[in-house]
């Protein structure tokens, strides 16, 4: 019966604090014998007069002052509380967690949240930007950006932009080593190699070889490193050939990098934004997705890129 009456509260309320059941009526956009037919169902309900009514004056009853205190503060908490999770999709509001890796990050999702908290001021977001394989679910984090995302059948795939993969050196080493003409021939160069997080492994470097298929030529490293940036460092400082994505650009853009054997690097898959599948997906999360998409599909924002000094 106690589930029954309270959704007569609020009407009771408001009609409490107007003491007019027509400016009641006015201010939650209903008639005036809607009102006064949920007064009397609850007062029926409770078995007591909550309202003295009189032609021009309305005035609480003393259960009325009763229930009116014991309620009133607990049903504003449940409007607040409501209107504090309640995102409507012109007015989008909390937090959405966002998982990266730390270069890809820095270099082109920090240029971009200037505009988009100018644009989506009530919108908080927790960047975890690192090169940990990251599980969305177990994690609680709203979409993940690039390849380290565990797979899982609980979150969709989404194209964000054309993937970059390219073989780079420094100008200098250019000039000392000479420009090869076949990835095979890196197997005689000093080259920077990237490990792996997820396995611990040196990451292969895959090219077209002559008939269209994928090889990989694996060449002694003598440099390891764990990030991309330090691949595209140590590169640029002349101490070796790398394989680098889309971090890269930043270095190339500069003149401090040069893409070589660009006729035999593979095309790379899509980097995609990955997240939770099903309808409801929340207003804050899907303004999101679509400002880091629309700004990543310009070539404009890739000269927006910057990276550590």
């Amino acid at each position: 019966m106690a589930n029954d009456l309270k959704r007569y509260l609020p009407v009771f309320i408001r009609a409490a604090d107007d003491l007019n059941f027509s400016e009641t009526a006015r201010r939650l956009g209903v008639t005036s014998a809607a009102v006064s037919k949920a007064v009397r169902a609850l007062e029926s309900g409770l078995g007591t007069q909550l309202f003295y009514r009189s032609t021009h004056k309305l005035t609480l009853t003393d259960d009325g002052e009763r229930l009116y205190r014991h309620t009133a503060a607990h049903v504003a908490s449940l409007d607040e509380a409501l209107l504090a999770v309640r995102s409507v999709p012109d007015h989008p509001r909390g937090k959405v967690r966002v998982a990266a890796s730390y270069a890809f990050g820095r270099q082109f999702i920090v240029p971009l949240l200037e505009g988009f908290h100018a644009r989506y001021p009530d919108v908080e977001l927790d960047l975890l930007f690192d090169d940990q394989v990251r599980d969305l679910v177990k994690e609680q984090i709203d979409l993940g950006i690039g390849g380290r995302v565990a797979p899982s059948t609980d979150f969709v795939m989404k194209k964000l932009c054309n993937g970059s993969v390219s073989f780079v050196a420094s100008e200098a080493f250019l000039q000392v080593h000479g420009r090869p003409d076949h990835p095979r021939q890196l197997l005689d160069l000093p080259c920077v190699r990237f490990r792996s997080h997820a396995s611990g492994e040196l990451m292969r470097w895959p090219y077209v070889d002559e008939t269209g298929d994928v090889a990989f030529v694996d060449p002694p490293a003598k440099f390891i490193v764990s990030s991309q940036e330090l691949l595209c460092d140590l590169a640029a400082q002349g101490l070796g050939v790398a394989m680098v994505g889309l971090v890269a650009q930043a270095w190339i853009r500069a003149g401090e990098l040069t893409p070589i054997l660009e006729e035999w690097v593979i095309a790379p898959p899509p980097l995609s934004i990955y997240y939770a599948s099903g309808t409801n997906l929340p207003p804050k999360v899907r303004v999101f997705i679509d400002y880091i998409t629309e700004h990543m599909q310009d070539p404009a924002t890739w000269n927006l890129a910057t990276r550590a000094r």
